[in-house]
């Protein structure tokens, strides 16, 4: 008897435990799913989460260790993951870097760090390689990553890299037929309001001959009404130039919830399922993650949440899967995400990781998390990172433009450690040098550009033999006149820079009425000019006229005054270009500021273009434009030029791009080159470039 009561009264126990502590996968509520019947086919996937650790803890003194977010975690054969974040660049001129370490024991310990994934300078993704997502296809590893040419952050498109080690580089880029080092053109581009973020964080799954690529697509309606999608696209597999196969089908899913970000996609093997996870309710106290299910991978509808052990203020997540995206019977799951320590924290974030669960139940199942509120709040972690390994090296001017006179340019190298510390490289005997066109410069063992001829080539080194911790520079020689800087009065620090016609100054004060500056040498033709701001992201006068001198007097250049930029059309690595309509001879060229004297008038650099150094290339980022007059009424049409003097650039109207010659009943084109369909059609549009004109088709179904 006494045995008996014993085993009821522990049989009672267990039960409250199991009531009252929720540590089992019924959400802490209760309610356990409801297993599948026998013979049933459907299901659908519950998923909890455990504690969780951190995994990342923020440095806010170092830039370098401010965040990594937006996790993809890689399953190797032998247990490891492999995880690709999102990470700061170098501060200077690169936005973010694709970062990569490795853990052999289930995240609970990991490698030393290394920059995977690093812009291409002067390619269009020259400012940033972001949210990197990796599989492996053949002998190769692709990382699919966000990139734009907009100093504001908008206009994203996609970019593929590729490298035959998981840790990288990725140094090989897709240019749109093919592969290079010193060329990188998107996979796919963004056509929706160009003041939006556009697409990117792309995240894929390789299944019957297939690569599924899936990347967020966020746009505006004409009204403004905000578009927030999941789309997909589809290859070829096993075919080396498979991004030139990628074909667009459309919406995977709308996001259902409010401030959804990146979706990361995986397909479940014992069940023949995707499933797509972002977080939900972004950067606030009721954040959780959303999962959406999906049985061809097209169309995904929503399925469940967890909210029980996810942080508070959480966004960008992954979700583990082998090298192919799959997530096969009896493989541990994953899920990581960056995460604030409160409200209105920016860019100073943790990284946590979670063991999860997952269960099939019968579709219809009460969902035992939709009711849970999120409490789970940042606690004091030891460091997560550290060490004197070198996780890369750059150069703060990874463009770099010098005149054939100038002998004396040496190039400037930094390497970053896994403590985040940031030195300059100052002997010379672990670099090594290797310049793409030697016809054009070639570099002494001590770093010493030693300029041939004028044009265009890349230098690449490496440090201690490290592939992985290497810079790319490009650099322009050019063959160029105006070697002296000139101002007007209150002009501060104006100096000539490496003698290649541009030069710096810190600002002309506020008050002074009569603002300027320029260059001046022996008399030439002058074809256009390049201007940089002085701060990145900032941009020049909002209003200021060229002028050239010619036998003494400042004369305006023809069509180049009263002009104006978009403060975010400017980056201190991306300057504006303009090509004049006819060359002008002189032996000075000025930009006049004819904006506010009340403020400060501070500028960069200013490159006169002579010769062939303003001849372009122009294409547009799409062949054809497809619109719908349901689905897709709307699509912006962008000029992509590639200038002789090293830039990569895109431009729209009204300043530069006239659109004519279509037919205004099949579409409508405002000033900005947004087209709009009006009914189904074809068209062709000719978009002219300072003279220079192409076309493009539009198709309206």
């Amino acid at each position: 008897m006494k045995r008996f009561l014993s085993c009821f009264v522990l049989s009672v126990t267990l039960l409250l435990f199991a009531g009252c502590g929720g540590t089992g996968d019924d959400g802490g509520n209760g309610n356990k799913p409801e297993p599948p019947q026998p013979g049933q086919t459907e299901v659908t996937l519950r998923f909890n989460a455990d504690s969780g650790w951190v995994i990342h803890k923020p440095t806010p003194t170092n830039i370098n260790g401010v965040y990594r977010y937006g996790p993809c975690l890689l399953l190797d054969e032998n247990g490891g993951i492999g995880m690709y974040t999102a990470s700061p660049g170098n501060s200077y001129a690169e936005w973010d870097w694709g970062r990569y370490r490795y853990s052999a024991d289930g995240g609970k310990t990991w490698g030393d760090e290394v920059v995977a994934v690093k812009p291409t300078p002067g390619q269009m993704d020259s400012v940033s390689t972001c949210d990197p997502g990796v599989f492996k296809m053949g002998d190769y590893y692709y990382a699919g990553y966000t990139s734009t040419y907009e100093a504001g952050g908008v206009s994203n498109a996609i970019f593929i890299a590729r490298s035959k080690t998981p840790q990288g580089p990725f140094i090989e880029k897709w240019t749109g037929n093919g592969w290079s080092v010193y060329e990188s053109r998107p996979a796919m581009v963004y056509d929706g309001d160009p003041t939006k973020f556009g697409i990117g964080e792309p995240s894929f799954v390789v299944k019957d001959n297939q690569i599924y690529m899936y990347y967020n697509w966020w746009d505006a309606e004409a009204d403004g009404t905000t578009i927030s999608q999941t789309r997909v696209a589809l290859a070829e597999a096993n075919n080396e130039n498979w991004p030139a196969t990628l074909q667009e089908h459309g919406v995977a899913f709308d996001k259902v919830y409010s401030d959804e970000d990146s979706s990361d996609i995986k397909y479940v093997e014992e069940h023949d399922m995707f499933i797509a996870v972002n977080t939900a309710k972004r950067f606030s106290k009721d954040s959780f993650i959303a999962f959406y299910e999906s049985k061809d991978g097209l169309t995904f509808e929503h399925s469940t949440v967890i909210k029980k052990n996810i942080a508070q203020y959480c966004h960008n997540m992954g979700i583990s899967g082998d090298e192919q995206g799959h997530i096969k019977a009896g493989d541990p799951i994953y899920i990581a995400y960056g995460y604030a320590t409160g409200p209105n924290v920016w860019a100073n974030w943790y990284t946590r990781m979670h063991k999860v669960t997952m269960t099939a139940v019968k579709p219809g199942t009460e969902d035992a998390q939709d009711g849970f509120s999120n409490s789970l709040k940042p606690d004091s972690e030891k460091k997560t990172h550290g060490g004197s390994a070198i996780e890369t090296i750059h150069s703060r001017e990874p463009a770099l433009y010098l005149n054939l006179t100038d002998t004396t340019q040496k190039i400037s190298l930094f390497s970053i450690n896994n403590d985040y510390r940031e030195e300059e490289i100052t002997g010379s005997d672990k670099l090594e040098y290797t310049v793409q066109n030697e016809d054009i410069l070639t570099v002494t063992a001590g770093g010493v550009i030693q300029p041939k001829k004028a044009g265009i080539t890349y230098v690449k080194a490496v440090y201690g033999g490290n592939e992985s911790a290497y810079a790319l520079i490009r650099i322009t020689v050019c063959d160029n006149p105006f070697t002296r800087a000139i101002a007007s009065a209150g002009a501060s620090n104006l100096s000539a820079i490496n003698n290649g016609g541009t030069f710096a100054t810190a600002s002309i004060a506020a008050g002074n009425s009569d603002r300027w500056f320029g260059v001046e040498g022996k008399s030439a033709k002058i074809t256009g000019a390049a201007i940089f701001p002085k701060y990145q992201g900032q941009g020049f006068p909002s209003v200021f006229d060229l002028q050239y001198r010619a036998n003494g007097e400042w004369k305006d250049v023809p069509g180049m005054t009263g002009l104006r930029f978009v403060v975010n059309k400017a980056s201190s690595v991306t300057p504006v270009v303009l090509r004049f309509s006819e060359p002008v001879t002189g032996d000075a060229l000025r930009i006049v500021d004819k904006s506010n004297a009340d403020m400060a008038f501070e500028l960069g650099e200013f490159l006169p273009l002579t010769g062939d150094m303003a001849k372009t290339e122009l294409s547009t980022l799409k062949s054809e434009y497809v619109l719908d007059l349901s689905e897709k009424p709307r699509a912006q049409i962008m000029l992509e030029a590639v200038w002789n003097i090293g830039f990569c650039q895109e431009y729209y109207g009204p300043q530069f791009v006239r659109y004519s010659d279509y037919d205004t009943s099949v579409i409508a084109i405002d000033g900005n080159g947004m087209a709009t369909a009006k009914k189904a059609g074809e068209t062709t549009v000719t978009l002219e470039f300072f003279g220079q004109k192409i076309t493009c088709k539009v198709t309206v179904q």
